[in-house]
């Protein structure tokens, strides 16, 4: 599980640029789980700007057979838009889901299951 921390502002162009840099690590796995903890995050992140992060997601997951991200969210905003977002990221190998409790998130992440 590669864990990361988003915290301050968050703009769209930090996570265009945050998925560029883990499409370019060769020695990842091709299944891979990720656990985001956002509760410091303030997204900066207007929703017509979700299609371009997800353009990009796209072509950054490429080369990965499947990826699970488990953001942990606790504040109602941060929370909302992930959860927008997870909507709209429809990808056959991406699969992004929100929990507010850490042991809860990194739970889903080692069922190994979707839903």
């Amino acid at each position: 599980i590669l864990e990361v921390i988003y915290q301050g502002k968050i703009y769209a162009q930090d996570l265009i640029e945050y998925g560029k840099s883990f499409s370019n690590e060769k020695y990842l796995p091709r299944e891979l789980n990720i656990l985001v903890d956002a509760t410091q995050a303030d997204y900066k992140v207007p929703r017509n700007e979700f299609p371009k992060i997800i353009i990009a997601l796209k072509r950054d997951l490429k080369k990965f057979e499947r990826i699970r991200v488990a953001f942990i969210q606790t504040k109602p905003k941060e929370t909302a838009y992930s959860m927008l977002y997870g909507q709209k990221a429809i990808l056959p190998n991406y699969v992004h889901r929100v929990f507010s409790e850490k042991q809860t998130a990194l739970d889903w992440l080692k069922t190994n299951k979707d839903l």
